[in-house]
């Protein structure tokens, strides 16, 4: 018995083997039907059958979750919900372009309805290749005359004949040639003159008035239909094929009819199909069908699960000239060191021409300029190419005379009984200038008081201490017009306190005599009034944020700075032209200062 039990034991469990292992071909055999059907769904292209397929792929195991719950599916069902997708949107598109094409329909309906109360003579809508005429009358909106004029190519046994269905209008409408190009003028009727120019123009022409003209028609056909052919009762009928050409490469198209075979006369069936591209029709053997249906799905579902993947076009700034356009070679620490060598060899020629030492005077003699190419050669870090161009700037800052500007506090509008008071100032080769006190500056600590004054010609503006503002209100006052002899003393004793401050011998001082052509100009300003830096604190932080330098692109913006900051020094010898670039070159230099603490504009008389 308990060998009996034992040989039952096993016959069960190799029984639920085969039921588990038959299960699982049920699974296969299932998935494979879904992923059939949804391939199917995919080129009928409905939402119904689509949605139907979807559901019982998913059943089927097409899609499911990983173990770590991320969600997954099959690439087939992927490319059917795209194709849901598109087809939603398609319809969509398609009802409101009909809705569209109904409205417009409507209006030149209403038009030509209109057009046709007036008498006129009417005028062929268009003429085919062959010279055949044809005619749309409003009185008689159920037909499409054609006229075949004697003489014209293929002669039909009629002269006048009509369509009344706008099926075959549309067929009329496939038949045309419209390659020509449309830009032709109609050819006129005269006689059988036609031509693919005047086919073409009549094909677009016929496009426009085919709502009008099948309005009033019958939509099937109901003469002259060949005989035998159907339009239903086969499965290819209305299965889109592809076709190979030689010489034309591939074509597709759809089959809209077929003609059963004829067994008593040994001919097989036929299917008619009518091509996307040009209209173009033919007949296919019922062999040729099969493989041309076949090769259109093969084709389809290759597209749909290996989309091709299209190269992305290279980016390229077409709003800036090719050769101001950033390249990789720009960015980086190699686009910093390409940035700093230019500005060094922006300097050097400028640097020689003005005598600043910086390059050696004879040969073989090493000058600080050898010596920064050695050391930038050697140069491979921020920290280096930043010390670098500190070495530039202590080159050209050492070329400044002025003395270095401070930021100080806001002007005051009021609390002084100098503000708004008329004043007077004398330049050389301008003469005298007349302003008014806009504002002042109380004594602090050791800085004694300023008078701001803003001249009234031009708008400039300077800065005026205690015995400065004294002499312009006289002046303005007692309408002189040429400074005091105690005016011009001052002066000269101020322009040599400021010239000895600036290491520069002091210039001869004026004399009443010389006043005549007023002479305070030199006197009002040290050797050179241009600033390398706004004010102390400016360049201060400059030179800061380059000593903690961490990126390129911190080096790169302060070299950017800093040549823009010597062009507007000047002392180098060269000047940006004044005009467009003005509001650009006042954003740079105003870059390493408050915005309110300088204005920077190289008009405005300043005197600390």
């Amino acid at each position: 018995r308990a060998g009996r039990k034992g040989g039952r034991a096993g016959g069960v469990a190799a029984a639920v083997r085969r039921a588990g292992r038959e299960a699982r071909r049920e699974r296969v055999r299932a998935k494979e039907a879904a992923e059939e059907a949804l391939l199917d769904a995919i080129r009928d292209r409905t939402v119904a059958g689509l949605a139907e397929a979807m559901a019982v792929a998913e059943a089927a195991g097409h899609c499911g979750e990983h173990a770590d719950g991320k969600p997954w599916m099959t690439e087939v069902l992927k490319a059917a919900r795209k194709v849901e997708s598109s087809v939603l949107v398609g319809e969509r598109s398609v009802a409101l372009q009909s809705k569209l094409a109904k409205q417009l329909a409507q209006a030149l309906h209403k038009y030509h309805g209109k057009m046709a109360q007036a008498p006129v003579r009417e005028e062929p809508i268009g003429i085919d290749a062959r010279g055949r005429a044809y005619f749309f009358f409003f009185a008689d909106p159920h037909r499409l005359w054609v006229h075949a004029p004697p003489g014209c190519e293929d002669p039909p046994p009629w002269q006048w004949a009509f369509y009344d269905t706008a099926a075959q209008v549309r067929e009329v409408l496939g038949s045309l040639d419209g390659s020509s190009p449309s830009a032709f003028p109609p050819t006129p009727h005269l006689g059988c003159h036609g031509s693919q120019a005047s086919e073409a123009e009549f094909k677009r022409r016929l496009r426009e008035l085919l709502p009008i003209i099948s309005a009033d028609m019958a939509l099937e056909e109901v003469t002259n239909k060949e005989e035998g052919w159907m339009d239903s009762g086969h499965p290819y009928v209305g299965c889109k094929v592809l076709r190979i050409f030689e010489g034309v490469g591939p074509s597709t198209g759809k089959i809209t009819r077929w003609l059963p075979a004829d067994d008593d006369a040994g001919e097989g069936a036929l299917f008619h199909v009518v091509h996307d591209a040009d209209g173009d029709q033919e007949d296919l053997e019922e062999a040729e069908a099969e493989q041309a249906v076949s090769a259109h799905r093969d084709h389809e579902a290759d597209v749909l699960l290996h989309p091709p993947v299209l190269e992305q076009p290279k980016y390229a700034n077409k709003l800036e000239k090719k050769l101001l356009r950033l390249t990789p070679a720009h960015l980086g620490l190699e686009g910093a060191r390409q940035e700093v060598l230019e500005l060094e060899d922006f300097l050097a020629p400028l640097l020689r021409k003005v005598g600043a030492g910086w390059e050696a005077e004879g040969r073989g003699v090493e000058g600080p300029r050898d010596a920064w190419l050695l050391s930038f050669g050697a140069a491979d870090t921020v920290s280096e190419l930043a010390e670098l161009l500190l070495t530039l700037e202590e080159a050209v800052h050492w070329l400044q005379t002025a003395p270095e500007g401070t930021e100080r506090k806001p002007w005051r509008k009021e609390g002084h009984s100098f503000i708004g008071k008329h004043t007077r100032r004398f330049f050389e080769n301008y003469g005298a200038s007349d302003g008014r006190i806009t504002g002042w500056l109380p004594a602090d600590g050791d800085d004694p008081p300023l008078w701001h004054m803003v001249h009234g010609n031009d708008e400039d503006e300077e800065d005026l201490d205690e015995t400065e503002v004294l002499f312009a209100l006289q002046d303005y006052a007692e309408d002189r017009q040429q400074p005091t002899p105690e005016a011009i003393a001052y002066a000269d004793k101020w322009r040599a306190a400021e010239a000895a401050v600036a290491g520069v011998p002091a210039p001869p001082a004026a004399s009443p005599s010389r006043a005549a052509s007023p002479p305070l100009a030199a006197a009002a300003r040290p050797a050179s009034r241009h600033r390398l830096w706004p004010s102390v604190e400016a360049r201060e932080r400059f030179r800061s944020c380059l000593r903690h330098a961490r990126s390129p692109a911190l080096v790169s913006l302060a070299a950017t700075s800093f040549r823009v900051h010597c062009a507007a020094f000047g002392v180098l010898g060269w000047r940006p032209p004044r005009g467009k670039g003005d509001d650009d070159a006042q954003l740079a230099l105003s870059a390493w200062v408050h915005a309110d603490a300088f204005t920077g504009e190289e008009g405005k008389r300043r005197k600390k």
